[in-house]
């Protein structure tokens, strides 16, 4: 089942929305918001650095040097703007006194000392085997596609700033403003965990018609990143995020 193309003007909508509200929220705690900014500047040079990586790969490539500093940018700009996100959804966080979560960001990789060593791993590959039992189900291509190094380098550049990116959009902004406005609510951490993934597999579509097959592959794994992000922190999230979408590019 396909949806017009038109639907996706409502993401433009959104977009500008979440940047509105983080700069009224950015002015109401502004005392808080510098702190906020300096907890996720590691996140961003990571971000930066995979932008960096990309441009770098496509130079090999000869792209050509205009589409090259438009693709630093554009990717560069999307960090940048999703780390500011971050930085308010920080401030939600500190408000609604989720103090372990805040101490995640406060002591880098702190939320590793209580993850098992099993975690990750066992995501990555349940993940994999979910996404190759869909897409064969519906007879989509699973397998990598990519020809050649210089073209696999470039699909895990984009790879992992997406992971970056959308890690600070989703995990970080998003998942801690519903948590903010629904504080209240004993079911708040439920409902940020399921819109939020929603959310982040709608975002999936955005270059074309809303493809149900791709929301079916994707949301399960939004619901582990939000279970994850509320037991076990930032870190251990983004580095599933990474690892699985550096796995399903170096596969065969």
């Amino acid at each position: 089942m396909i949806i017009s193309p038109l639907t996706y003007n409502v993401f433009d909508i959104i977009g500008f929305l979440f940047l509105v509200i983080a700069v009224v929220s950015g002015i109401v705690h502004r005392k808080l918001l510098n702190k906020s900014i300096m907890l996720i500047v590691p996140y961003t040079v990571l971000g930066i650095l995979f932008v960096l990586g990309l441009s770098a790969s496509y130079t090999l490539n000869d792209v050509t040097l205009s589409t090259n500093l438009s693709l630093i940018f554009v990717n560069g700009y999307l960090v940048i703007q999703n780390s500011y996100l971050a930085s308010i959804g920080i401030i939600y966080f500190k408000v609604i006194g989720a103090r372990e979560m805040v101490l995640n960001y406060e002591k880098s990789f702190s939320s590793f000392k209580n993850l098992p060593y099993w975690f990750i791993p066992v995501i990555v590959l349940s993940n994999s085997l979910y996404s190759w039992l869909i897409f064969s189900i519906f007879g989509r291509v699973f397998f990598n596609t990519s020809n050649g190094i210089i073209e696999r380098v470039q699909n895990i550049m984009l790879g992992s700033i997406g992971a970056v990116a959308e890690e600070l959009l989703i995990r970080l902004f998003l998942l801690g403003l519903i948590v903010y406005v629904l504080r209240n609510s004993p079911y708040k951490w439920l409902i940020a965990i399921l819109l939020s993934s929603i959310y982040w597999a709608l975002l999936h579509n955005v270059d074309g018609p809303i493809d149900f097959v791709r929301i079916i592959q994707i949301f399960p794994l939004g619901v582990v990143l939000g279970y994850t992000m509320k037991k076990y922190g930032f870190e251990a999230c983004l580095s599933i995020h990474l690892i699985t979408n550096i796995f399903f590019e170096i596969i065969p």
